[in-house]
């Protein structure tokens, strides 16, 4: 069972976060409900304080009220949603200091796990993460909206650290990086559909010359200056 759980979200790392297509399982409704309004959140769709109904994502969704109920109760779980009964779902807004107080959260965690099981990454880590610099470039060329620049480091950030084997941590990570991406799109969105970024990405292609080379403490450094760098948004 661990196996197949470590699998499924080194999979899913891999990935950029995408909406698979709705089911008759309820289940699978209500997930592709969640990630179809935290995907509307990401884009900026819908903004702070705007209020959703369940009344109003039955009939967008076409489905019964279950499986939105649900999905909106997971997204409050997240903190993407705020609900207010008899008023609705509210899309939550983000302070700075909650921002300051994840990318700490970040740095002490994928900085120490990396110094601890850096060791452990294997060579086809390695070149998956060659791929995931390569394809970054290959948009770069046209000029990359922040939308797509920021997930491209959000995809390299948790390929990285789903070599860990800790399914736990891994999910609590994605969380927080959720949330950042949640506050960009909140304080950029404007530019955030702009092609902007032409650059290299030379901090990603650092960490990942340094792994190569077993210097796991420069990595490190690398990984924390690159969790810092805002320049992204």
């Amino acid at each position: 069972m661990l196996q197949s759980k470590q699998h499924n979200y080194r999979k899913q790392a891999q990935t950029n976060m995408t909406c698979s297509v709705p089911t008759t399982n309820n289940s699978n409704l209500k997930e592709y409900i969640h990630d179809q309004i935290l995907k509307d959140v990401i884009e900026g769709t819908l903004q702070p304080n705007m209020i959703l109904h369940e009344k109003k994502l039955m009939e967008q969704y076409g489905v019964s009220r279950s499986p939105v109920r649900e999905a909106l109760i997971q997204l409050c779980s997240e903190g993407t949603l705020c609900n207010y009964p008899k008023r609705g779902y509210e899309v939550s807004s983000i302070t700075e200091k909650e921002i300051q107080d994840i990318v700490h959260f970040r740095i002490a965690v994928e900085c120490s796990f990396l110094m601890q099981c850096g060791p452990n990454i294997s060579d086809e880590t390695l070149k998956k993460l060659d791929e995931c610099i390569a394809d970054h470039a290959v948009l770069q060329a046209n000029g990359l909206t922040a939308l797509q620049h920021w997930t491209s480091n959000m995809k390299f950030h948790l390929l990285l650290f789903s070599s860990y084997d800790n399914p736990y941590t891994y999910q609590k990570l994605k969380e927080a990086i959720t949330i950042q991406t949640r506050f960009y799109v909140q304080k950029s969105s404007k530019k955030w559909q702009t092609p902007v970024f032409t650059d290299r990405d030379v901090l990603h292609q650092a960490v990942l010359d340094y792994l190569k080379q077993k210097n796991y403490a420069m990595a490190s450094s690398i990984l924390k200056a690159d969790i810092e760098d805002r320049s992204a948004v």
